[in-house]
């Protein structure tokens, strides 16, 4: 038996075996889906060994300091600077796959032009982030993308300095660079890359506007010319239907919006050409993904959609849409999408200068975002939970632009107003920043899961919240009441405590338990206690009865 997931993530499979004697086992293993680049990478957080939830996203970015990532783990994000010194122009290739090192974890690789004008990898190893050179030389400027191979190992594509298409691929003796044949002419700023169950398929813009594909068949590269035409200086966007097919979006030589799919074999099948609704902006960059179908979201969690390519019927609704973004005339960010019913278009909230990504995941309690760039830094528009409809209302979350300070990793979550109240005052004392509290209890627990902050629970609700959430609150986990991962940290809280561990910071009044937020808060930031503070409040455990809310 096979099965074909159309997206990258990773998947529950549970597989029934029945003997001849009647006896039956159940087994069920976690099964890793990689797919082609992006701007972001998404990554289930592996800390729960049973629970995928929440999915991590990375998206890379330059910053005075070289190069910095944005790290997104479920409630906020953060900006962490990192090994690297990419060039002043060019795109992050970003892919989530299970490297050697780390073999039972979906881990984020990037891919960039270095200022040096080599290609350059930075990852997430276990041991932090590690940079390191590749052969190759990527145009100054020039469009990279990627995918992991049917084996698993990463293949990168860009146009070199001598102006030829070429791969980076990782073997079993290291990379090595080999060269595309038919690449002529194409544009270093027009690649784009689908990915299909018979391999990677690349397009890119050739002379007078032309669009080219190329395929590898048996170990060989083809190039062939798609039956469209793109304006001067057009964008390229590609995606794999939910057919399982390749498929390039582009602006047609007539100003709107088209798409051009594959609808035959990969090497000499032919390809379909349609204008779609929507108007992009002359020089407007594209994007395009697929998304879950409202209607395909299962209610019971862990029910996880049949993706196509499996057995499904064929008078079976596809549970993928397809949508593209772009830029209208007036700056607006705007997406035409199809979910079997016929294309339409909306417009988003913003006023980027460009769209830089789209990310969408095909697992559910995960929305479909699009992030967009302006000279100010990355802001991402969000579909909403357990929907990655397009149609439905956006809302806008603007990145950090610069990377956090330690000052920016020291949280206060409270769950109850006048507990609330004690961890502003205790903020503002410690020289916190007024950002740095919340009453979000999915927040907190985002925060408390990823490792990269140190949580204080202020007051009772806030400690039993994080401790056993008896009340049942909704979570990035998707955990029911009465179990968290979470744990006491006490160790020296001027540094960060690792995943899963929290500051117990209630006390038996409110009083107090503002004295000891503040306290313990001055302590994290500066590594002293309050002057004149010789002794703290007495912490208080959780109360095992829900109080407080959510948010």
């Amino acid at each position: 038996m096979t099965h074909a997931f159309s997206e990258p993530g990773t998947y529950t499979v549970s597989v029934t075996i029945t003997s001849s004697f009647g006896t039956i086992l159940t087994l069920e293993r976690n099964v890793h889906v990689v797919a082609s680049s992006s701007g972001v990478a998404s990554v289930p957080y592996d800390g729960i060994w049973y629970d995928p939830l929440p999915i991590l996203q990375y998206v890379f970015t330059r910053s005075a300091g070289g190069l910095a990532v944005d790290s997104w783990d479920g409630g906020s994000w953060l900006q962490l600077t990192v090994p690297g010194d990419p060039s002043a122009t060019g795109n992050f290739a970003t892919l989530a796959y299970p490297d050697a090192a780390n073999a039972d974890a979906m881990t984020p690789h990037a891919y960039y032009g270095a200022a040096d004008g080599s290609l350059a990898e930075t990852y997430l190893s276990t041991s932090g982030w590690v940079t390191q050179e590749l052969p190759g030389k990527p145009t100054a400027g020039g469009q990279i993308v990627a995918t992991t191979t049917i084996g698993g190992a990463p293949a990168v594509f860009y146009v070199d300095s001598a102006g030829h298409l070429a791969e980076t691929a990782q073997g079993s003796g290291g990379w090595a660079v080999s060269e595309l044949t038919g690449a002529a002419g194409v544009r270093a700023g027009s690649l784009a890359l689908a990915d299909t169950a018979s391999g990677p398929e690349i397009f890119a813009v050739g002379p007078a506007g032309t669009i080219r594909v190329f395929s590898s068949v048996g170990g060989r590269w083809f190039s062939r010319e798609v039956p469209a035409r793109t304006t001067a200086g057009g964008s390229l966007a590609a995606l794999t239907t939910p057919g399982g097919r390749a498929a390039v979006v582009y602006v047609s030589a007539r100003g709107g919006l088209a798409e051009a799919t594959q609808a035959g074999p990969l090497a000499a099948g032919p390809w379909k050409a349609a204008d779609l609704p929507g108007s992009p902006a002359r020089g407007s960059t594209l994007a395009a993904t697929t998304y879950l179908l409202p209607s395909m979201i299962p209610s019971t969690p862990g029910a996880f959609p049949q993706p196509p390519g499996s057995t499904t019927p064929s008078n079976t609704v596809e549970p993928l849409g397809t949508e593209a973004f772009f830029l209208t005339a007036s700056g607006a960010p705007a997406v035409s999408y199809d979910g079997g019913t016929g294309w339409q278009t909306a417009t988003l909230p913003g006023t980027p200068s460009g769209i830089a990504t789209a990310s969408a995941y095909q697992v559910e309690e995960e929305p479909s975002d699009l992030f967009l760039s302006s000279p100010s830094g990355l802001t991402e528009e969000t579909t909403g939970a357990r929907s990655g409809d397009p149609s439905g209302a956006w809302t806008s979350l603007t990145l950090p632009d610069t990377p956090a300070t330690w000052a920016n990793q020291i949280v206060l979550y409270a769950a109850d107003p006048a507990d609330a109240a004690a961890a502003q005052a205790a903020a503002a004392a410690a020289g916190l920043p007024v950002g740095q509290v919340t009453t979000s209890f999915a927040a907190a627990w985002a925060d408390t899961l990823s490792g990269e902050y140190l949580v204080f629970a202020v007051g009772a609700p806030a400690v039993t919240a994080l401790y056993v959430n008896d009340c049942g609150w909704a979570n990035p986990s998707a955990l029911p009441a009465g179990s968290t991962p979470f744990y006491y940290y006490l160790g020296p809280i001027n540094t960060l405590p690792g995943a899963d561990a929290f500051v117990n910071s209630a006390s038996d009044t409110t009083a107090d338990t503002q004295a000891l937020a503040t306290d313990l808060a001055y302590y994290a930031l500066n590594g002293t206690l309050p002057p004149g503070v010789t002794s703290l409040p007495a912490a208080v455990g959780p109360t095992y009865t829900c109080s407080g809310s959510p948010s």
